[in-house]
Protein backbone atom coordinates (compact mmCIF):
# COMPACT_ATOMS: atom_id res chain seq x y z
CA UNK A 1 0.00 0.00 0.00
CA UNK A 2 0.72 3.79 -0.51
CA UNK A 3 3.24 5.45 2.40
CA UNK A 4 1.27 6.20 4.82
CA UNK A 5 2.90 9.62 4.79
CA UNK A 6 1.74 10.04 0.93
CA UNK A 7 -1.44 9.46 -0.70
CA UNK A 8 -2.20 6.81 -4.07
CA UNK A 9 -0.78 8.52 -6.67
CA UNK A 10 -1.04 8.49 -10.18
CA UNK A 11 2.58 8.91 -12.08
CA UNK A 12 3.20 9.12 -15.18
CA UNK A 13 7.38 8.56 -16.76
CA UNK A 14 7.81 9.71 -19.98
CA UNK A 15 10.89 8.28 -21.33
CA UNK A 16 12.66 7.52 -25.26
CA UNK A 17 13.59 4.17 -24.24
CA UNK A 18 12.46 1.55 -21.98
CA UNK A 19 13.32 -2.10 -20.47
CA UNK A 20 14.35 -4.20 -22.35
CA UNK A 21 16.48 -1.39 -24.01
CA UNK A 22 19.85 -1.43 -21.74
CA UNK A 23 21.02 2.03 -20.84
CA UNK A 24 21.25 3.96 -17.22
CA UNK A 25 17.98 5.87 -17.76
CA UNK A 26 16.24 3.03 -18.45
CA UNK A 27 17.63 1.09 -15.71
CA UNK A 28 16.74 3.77 -12.92
CA UNK A 29 13.00 4.11 -14.02
CA UNK A 30 12.30 0.60 -13.88
CA UNK A 31 13.93 0.22 -10.34
CA UNK A 32 12.35 3.21 -9.28
CA UNK A 33 9.02 2.78 -10.79
CA UNK A 34 8.38 -0.93 -9.73
CA UNK A 35 9.31 0.62 -6.22
CA UNK A 36 6.95 2.71 -6.43
CA UNK A 37 4.29 0.51 -7.65
CA UNK A 38 5.00 -1.71 -4.81
CA UNK A 39 4.90 1.41 -2.43
CA UNK A 40 1.12 1.19 -3.38
CA UNK A 41 1.03 4.24 -6.20
CA UNK A 42 0.04 3.79 -10.02
CA UNK A 43 2.99 4.07 -12.28
CA UNK A 44 2.37 4.34 -15.96
CA UNK A 45 5.36 4.67 -18.64
CA UNK A 46 5.16 5.88 -22.18
CA UNK A 47 7.96 4.99 -24.28
CA UNK A 48 8.93 3.82 -27.44
CA UNK A 49 8.43 0.08 -29.35
CA UNK A 50 10.62 -2.86 -28.51
CA UNK A 51 11.22 -6.10 -30.08
CA UNK A 52 10.82 -7.75 -26.96
CA UNK A 53 8.94 -7.81 -23.84
CA UNK A 54 9.88 -8.18 -20.55
CA UNK A 55 7.55 -8.06 -16.84
CA UNK A 56 7.11 -4.64 -16.47
CA UNK A 57 6.46 -5.25 -12.23
CA UNK A 58 3.17 -3.77 -11.98
CA UNK A 59 3.89 -0.55 -14.30
CA UNK A 60 1.29 -0.06 -17.04
CA UNK A 61 3.60 0.71 -20.05
CA UNK A 62 2.27 2.47 -23.27
CA UNK A 63 4.37 1.83 -26.29
CA UNK A 64 4.28 4.11 -29.75
CA UNK A 65 5.49 2.14 -32.94
CA UNK A 66 9.01 4.32 -32.89
CA UNK A 67 12.03 3.80 -32.19
CA UNK A 68 13.68 7.13 -33.15
CA UNK A 69 13.97 9.21 -29.55
CA UNK A 70 13.44 12.34 -32.00
CA UNK A 71 10.13 10.92 -33.49
CA UNK A 72 9.08 10.07 -30.47
CA UNK A 73 9.23 13.50 -29.11
CA UNK A 74 7.33 14.79 -31.67
CA UNK A 75 4.20 12.30 -31.51
CA UNK A 76 3.43 12.03 -27.86
CA UNK A 77 1.94 15.28 -27.11
CA UNK A 78 -1.85 14.46 -28.62
CA UNK A 79 -1.09 11.09 -26.59
CA UNK A 80 -0.81 12.52 -23.71
CA UNK A 81 -3.75 14.65 -24.12
CA UNK A 82 -5.71 11.72 -25.33
CA UNK A 83 -4.32 9.38 -23.07
CA UNK A 84 -3.18 10.52 -19.69
CA UNK A 85 -5.09 13.64 -18.33
CA UNK A 86 -6.00 11.72 -15.42
CA UNK A 87 -2.37 11.23 -14.55
CA UNK A 88 -1.34 13.18 -11.14
CA UNK A 89 2.04 14.00 -11.99
CA UNK A 90 4.10 13.76 -14.70
CA UNK A 91 7.79 12.89 -14.78
CA UNK A 92 10.29 13.34 -17.96
CA UNK A 93 12.92 10.82 -17.40
CA UNK A 94 15.51 12.85 -18.94
CA UNK A 95 16.61 16.53 -19.79
CA UNK A 96 16.53 15.76 -23.42
CA UNK A 97 13.97 15.59 -26.34
CA UNK A 98 10.94 13.82 -23.99
CA UNK A 99 11.16 16.78 -21.15
CA UNK A 100 9.66 19.40 -23.73
CA UNK A 101 6.54 17.94 -24.72
CA UNK A 102 5.91 16.64 -21.38
CA UNK A 103 6.44 20.03 -19.64
CA UNK A 104 3.66 21.24 -22.56
CA UNK A 105 1.11 19.27 -21.76
CA UNK A 106 1.64 19.28 -17.26
CA UNK A 107 1.42 23.03 -18.13
CA UNK A 108 -1.34 23.05 -20.30
CA UNK A 109 -3.25 20.60 -17.93
CA UNK A 110 -1.92 21.78 -14.61
CA UNK A 111 -0.34 18.81 -13.30
CA UNK A 112 2.60 18.98 -11.76
CA UNK A 113 5.93 18.56 -14.13
CA UNK A 114 9.10 16.96 -12.49
CA UNK A 115 12.26 15.94 -14.38
CA UNK A 116 15.63 13.93 -13.50
CA UNK A 117 18.55 15.51 -15.22
CA UNK A 118 21.59 13.44 -16.22
CA UNK A 119 23.86 16.24 -17.40
CA UNK A 120 24.08 19.48 -18.77
CA UNK A 121 26.52 19.46 -21.52
CA UNK A 122 27.15 23.27 -21.99
CA UNK A 123 30.01 24.21 -24.56
CA UNK A 124 30.67 20.35 -24.80
CA UNK A 125 27.78 20.01 -27.39
CA UNK A 126 30.42 22.15 -29.87
CA UNK A 127 33.04 19.50 -29.10
CA UNK A 128 30.87 16.56 -29.24
CA UNK A 129 28.41 17.44 -32.68
CA UNK A 130 30.49 20.49 -34.18
CA UNK A 131 27.32 20.47 -36.88
CA UNK A 132 24.64 20.23 -34.80
CA UNK A 133 25.90 21.40 -31.16
CA UNK A 134 24.79 25.29 -31.19
CA UNK A 135 21.16 23.86 -31.64
CA UNK A 136 21.97 21.30 -28.70
CA UNK A 137 23.14 23.60 -26.39
CA UNK A 138 19.81 26.03 -27.37
CA UNK A 139 17.59 23.44 -26.38
CA UNK A 140 19.60 22.14 -23.23
CA UNK A 141 19.41 25.91 -21.98
CA UNK A 142 15.59 25.89 -22.84
CA UNK A 143 14.74 22.63 -21.14
CA UNK A 144 16.78 23.47 -17.52
CA UNK A 145 15.27 27.05 -17.62
CA UNK A 146 11.85 25.84 -17.50
CA UNK A 147 9.89 25.86 -14.31
CA UNK A 148 9.27 22.78 -13.08
CA UNK A 149 7.86 21.76 -9.90
CA UNK A 150 11.14 19.37 -9.03
CA UNK A 151 14.69 18.53 -10.61
CA UNK A 152 16.05 15.19 -10.04
CA UNK A 153 19.77 14.83 -9.86
CA UNK A 154 22.26 11.45 -9.84
CA UNK A 155 25.26 12.95 -7.81
CA UNK A 156 27.01 15.67 -6.39
CA UNK A 157 28.82 16.28 -9.84
CA UNK A 158 25.56 17.23 -11.65
CA UNK A 159 24.13 19.55 -8.70
CA UNK A 160 26.99 21.81 -8.69
CA UNK A 161 26.05 21.84 -12.85
CA UNK A 162 22.87 23.61 -11.60
CA UNK A 163 23.96 26.10 -9.33
CA UNK A 164 20.80 28.66 -9.51
CA UNK A 165 18.42 25.84 -9.79
CA UNK A 166 17.35 23.60 -6.88
CA UNK A 167 17.78 19.55 -6.85
CA UNK A 168 17.20 16.87 -5.27
CA UNK A 169 19.90 14.62 -4.41
CA UNK A 170 19.00 11.13 -5.80
CA UNK A 171 22.00 8.86 -5.83
CA UNK A 172 21.70 5.36 -7.61
CA UNK A 173 22.35 1.96 -7.13
CA UNK A 174 24.21 -1.14 -8.63
CA UNK A 175 23.37 -4.57 -8.78
CA UNK A 176 24.71 -6.02 -6.02
CA UNK A 177 26.91 -8.55 -8.54
CA UNK A 178 29.13 -11.38 -6.58
CA UNK A 179 32.16 -12.68 -7.84
CA UNK A 180 31.93 -16.10 -9.83
CA UNK A 181 35.31 -17.73 -10.53
CA UNK A 182 33.36 -21.11 -12.03
CA UNK A 183 32.44 -18.03 -14.61
CA UNK A 184 35.68 -16.77 -14.74
CA UNK A 185 36.95 -19.69 -15.76
CA UNK A 186 34.40 -20.76 -18.13
CA UNK A 187 34.01 -17.62 -19.85
CA UNK A 188 38.21 -17.00 -20.07
CA UNK A 189 38.53 -20.34 -21.55
CA UNK A 190 35.31 -20.11 -24.34
CA UNK A 191 37.24 -16.42 -24.97
CA UNK A 192 40.62 -17.87 -25.64
CA UNK A 193 41.40 -15.89 -22.87
CA UNK A 194 43.07 -18.22 -20.13
CA UNK A 195 46.50 -16.65 -19.78
CA UNK A 196 45.86 -13.66 -20.67
CA UNK A 197 45.57 -10.28 -18.35
CA UNK A 198 41.86 -8.96 -19.85
CA UNK A 199 40.86 -5.16 -19.97
CA UNK A 200 36.96 -5.13 -19.74
CA UNK A 201 34.88 -2.43 -21.10
CA UNK A 202 31.04 -2.78 -20.95
CA UNK A 203 27.97 -0.22 -21.55
CA UNK A 204 27.20 1.58 -24.33
CA UNK A 205 29.26 3.39 -26.61
CA UNK A 206 28.05 6.62 -26.72
CA UNK A 207 30.06 10.30 -27.59
CA UNK A 208 31.08 10.75 -24.62
CA UNK A 209 32.14 7.24 -23.51
CA UNK A 210 35.75 7.57 -24.62
CA UNK A 211 35.90 4.21 -26.55
CA UNK A 212 38.06 5.80 -29.36
CA UNK A 213 40.61 6.84 -26.98
CA UNK A 214 40.46 3.27 -25.30
CA UNK A 215 41.11 1.55 -28.50
CA UNK A 216 44.35 4.15 -29.51
CA UNK A 217 45.40 3.65 -25.71
CA UNK A 218 45.43 -0.57 -25.71
CA UNK A 219 46.95 -0.25 -29.40
CA UNK A 220 50.08 0.93 -27.20
CA UNK A 221 49.69 -0.94 -24.80
CA UNK A 222 49.19 -4.25 -26.71
CA UNK A 223 52.59 -3.60 -28.25
CA UNK A 224 54.63 -3.46 -24.48
CA UNK A 225 52.34 -6.60 -23.30
CA UNK A 226 51.51 -8.41 -25.53
CA UNK A 227 49.88 -10.85 -22.99
CA UNK A 228 46.76 -8.23 -22.85
CA UNK A 229 43.73 -8.25 -24.68
CA UNK A 230 40.64 -5.73 -24.88
CA UNK A 231 36.88 -7.22 -24.50
CA UNK A 232 34.63 -4.31 -25.61
CA UNK A 233 30.90 -5.31 -24.83
CA UNK A 234 28.10 -3.00 -25.98
CA UNK A 235 24.96 -5.38 -24.86
CA UNK A 236 26.12 -7.99 -21.97
CA UNK A 237 22.71 -9.97 -20.70
CA UNK A 238 21.89 -8.96 -17.56
CA UNK A 239 21.76 -12.62 -16.44
CA UNK A 240 25.52 -12.86 -17.76
CA UNK A 241 27.01 -9.74 -16.39
CA UNK A 242 28.33 -11.07 -13.54
CA UNK A 243 30.35 -13.40 -15.64
CA UNK A 244 31.87 -10.87 -17.85
CA UNK A 245 32.88 -8.79 -14.62
CA UNK A 246 34.33 -11.55 -13.04
CA UNK A 247 36.28 -12.73 -16.47
CA UNK A 248 38.15 -9.51 -16.46
CA UNK A 249 41.21 -8.79 -14.85
CA UNK A 250 40.74 -5.19 -14.76
CA UNK A 251 37.39 -3.16 -16.08
CA UNK A 252 38.50 -0.10 -18.30
CA UNK A 253 35.75 3.41 -17.23
CA UNK A 254 37.61 5.73 -20.24
CA UNK A 255 34.67 8.41 -19.93
CA UNK A 256 34.83 11.94 -20.77
CA UNK A 257 31.73 12.95 -19.34
CA UNK A 258 29.47 10.94 -16.41
CA UNK A 259 26.86 12.15 -14.34
CA UNK A 260 27.28 8.71 -12.07
CA UNK A 261 29.09 6.13 -13.91
CA UNK A 262 26.34 2.52 -13.32
CA UNK A 263 29.30 0.14 -14.64
CA UNK A 264 32.26 2.33 -12.72
CA UNK A 265 29.70 0.66 -8.91
CA UNK A 266 29.00 -2.42 -10.56
CA UNK A 267 32.69 -2.88 -11.23
CA UNK A 268 33.82 -1.67 -7.77
CA UNK A 269 30.60 -3.95 -6.32
CA UNK A 270 31.96 -7.17 -7.75
CA UNK A 271 35.36 -6.41 -6.79
CA UNK A 272 37.02 -6.30 -9.73
CA UNK A 273 40.13 -4.01 -10.36
CA UNK A 274 39.54 -0.13 -11.90
CA UNK A 275 40.87 2.15 -14.22
CA UNK A 276 38.73 4.78 -14.53
CA UNK A 277 38.82 8.85 -15.85
CA UNK A 278 37.78 11.38 -13.28
CA UNK A 279 35.40 12.59 -15.39
CA UNK A 280 32.40 13.66 -13.37
CA UNK A 281 30.57 11.56 -10.77
CA UNK A 282 33.10 8.64 -11.25
CA UNK A 283 35.29 9.62 -8.49
CA UNK A 284 31.88 10.00 -6.19
CA UNK A 285 31.18 6.30 -6.95
CA UNK A 286 34.02 4.08 -7.51
CA UNK A 287 35.52 2.39 -4.73
CA UNK A 288 38.09 -0.79 -4.07
CA UNK A 289 41.24 -1.55 -5.85
CA UNK A 290 41.37 2.23 -8.30
CA UNK A 291 43.48 3.49 -10.68
CA UNK A 292 42.46 7.11 -11.81
CA UNK A 293 43.42 9.07 -14.95
CA UNK A 294 42.76 12.52 -16.64
CA UNK A 295 39.69 12.18 -18.80
CA UNK A 296 40.55 12.35 -22.55
CA UNK A 297 44.23 12.10 -22.20
CA UNK A 298 46.02 9.01 -24.23
CA UNK A 299 48.98 9.50 -22.42
CA UNK A 300 47.22 9.43 -18.87
CA UNK A 301 45.30 6.84 -19.57
CA UNK A 302 48.56 4.50 -20.68
CA UNK A 303 49.95 5.28 -17.80
CA UNK A 304 46.94 4.00 -15.62
CA UNK A 305 46.57 0.78 -17.60
CA UNK A 306 50.20 -0.04 -17.27
CA UNK A 307 49.71 0.60 -12.93
CA UNK A 308 46.90 -1.74 -13.35
CA UNK A 309 49.08 -4.67 -14.79
CA UNK A 310 51.38 -3.45 -12.29
CA UNK A 311 49.03 -3.62 -9.74
CA UNK A 312 49.42 -0.12 -8.44
CA UNK A 313 46.19 0.43 -6.66
CA UNK A 314 44.86 3.29 -4.41
CA UNK A 315 42.70 1.26 -1.97
CA UNK A 316 39.28 3.10 -1.85
CA UNK A 317 36.57 2.24 0.89
CA UNK A 318 33.52 0.50 -0.34
CA UNK A 319 30.92 3.13 -0.45
CA UNK A 320 27.34 1.88 -0.42
CA UNK A 321 24.25 2.93 -2.25
CA UNK A 322 20.36 1.79 -2.44
CA UNK A 323 17.68 1.40 -4.73
CA UNK A 324 15.63 1.36 -1.84
CA UNK A 325 16.56 5.12 -0.82
CA UNK A 326 16.74 6.10 -4.28
CA UNK A 327 12.81 5.77 -4.69
CA UNK A 328 11.47 6.77 -1.41
CA UNK A 329 13.65 9.76 -2.05
CA UNK A 330 11.45 10.12 -5.41
CA UNK A 331 8.32 9.10 -3.77
CA UNK A 332 8.77 11.79 -0.91
CA UNK A 333 9.62 14.68 -3.49
CA UNK A 334 6.70 13.36 -5.76
CA UNK A 335 4.12 13.47 -3.17
CA UNK A 336 5.14 16.56 -1.81
CA UNK A 337 6.26 20.51 -2.46
CA UNK A 338 10.03 19.55 -2.75
CA UNK A 339 12.38 21.06 -0.67
CA UNK A 340 15.50 22.34 -2.20
CA UNK A 341 19.54 22.08 -1.68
Amino acid sequence: MASSKSRKLNILIVIEYFAPHIGGVERVMEEVGKRLVKYGHNVYVLTTKEKTSVPYHGMNVTRLALQNRYLFALAILPVLFLKFRNVDIVHSANNYSVALPAWIFARVTGKKITMSVWEIWGNMWFRLLPTTGFLHLLYERLIVNLPFNALFVPSKFVVHQLPKKPAIFAPLAGKNLRFSATGRTNLRKRLGYAKNYVFLYFGRLGLSKGVDILETVFNKIHNKYPHTRLYVAKNIPEDQLANYLSMSDCVVIPDIRASFGLNALEASEIGRPIVTTTAGALPEVVFGRVVFAKPGSVLSLVKAMEQSIQKKFLIIPRKRFSWEKTARIYENVLARTPPTI
